[in-house]
């Protein structure tokens, strides 16, 4: 064999040698990247795209075997049905990944709340919690009893700033009028005051809104203040009437 051919010969055998290198290095590094998982959980986020945490990929059990390196499994998931609730309003949670049928201990910052358990397939479907009516930051923490790693996940409980608005803001004495409040607490009760009386009392919705219908009281003509207060929140909204 002549020295040339000899020299191409020995430089195929190298940059053979070199690829199988790389790739062999690229898979491994591909194994340890974390990709991550897009879900759509529509009964919790309204549909938008969820970042779940990361996962590892499989590609080449018998060469991952043969370098000693073993599979990992990613840990739970919780999320809330919303990361921002209002006061006297609830919050509930979705798990997945914990081990099938084990049992998960919730905390609510950092006091035991309930004990759940997951279903065959290691998900969590879980039931209303009442969260309070003090605006802040709530932390829940889902410790598995196989799984063991505890997972946080905090949500807002906001401050509310109501507002009232009047149907009609020029009426007589004796006629009516239906005041609508905004933004109160959930299932709130408010009390509804005409230039300081007492005119009407009700309860929000869940969603911190209610109506009540009203009858102008007798009195001078003139511009009334009407309020509203927030009997937990210990809120004021505020509006003027003016009587004909």
């Amino acid at each position: 064999m002549s020295e040339k051919c000899l020299f191409f010969v020995l430089l195929l055998i190298t940059a053979v040698s070199l690829t199988g290198i790389f790739s062999a290095r690229n898979k491994t590094q591909n194994y340890f990247s974390a990709v991550p998982i897009k879900a759509n959980f529509a009964d919790f986020t309204d549909g938008a795209d969820v970042i779940l945490a990361p996962y590892y990929s499989h590609f080449d059990d018998f060469s991952l075997l043969s370098a000693g390196i073993t599979s990992t499994q990613a840990p739970p998931f919780v999320a809330p049905n919303s990361y921002v609730i209002l006061p006297g309003g609830s919050v509930y949670f979705y798990g997945i990944r914990f081990a099938p049928s084990e049992n998960v201990a919730i905390f609510q910052n950092g006091k035991f709340l309930d004990m759940v358990q997951a279903d065959s397939r290691g998900d969590l479907n879980m039931r209303d919690y009442f969260v309070g009516y003090t605006a802040g930051t709530q932390t829940y923490t889902f410790t598995g009893s196989e799984t063991v790693a505890p997972f946080g996940v905090s949500v807002k409980i906001e401050k509310v700033k109501p507002w009232v608005t009047l149907n009609n803001y020029y009426q007589p004495s004796g006629s009516f009028i239906v005041a609508s409040g905004h933004f109160f607490g959930a299932y709130e009760p408010v009390n509804i005051r005409f230039s300081g009386v007492l005119l009407g009392s009700t309860f929000a919705d869940g969603k911190g809104n209610f109506e009540l219908k009203l009858r102008v009281p007798s009195g001078a003509p003139g511009t009334k203040l009407i309020s509203v207060n927030g009997l937990i929140t210990q809120t004021l909204a505020r509006t003027n009437f003016s009587q004909s």
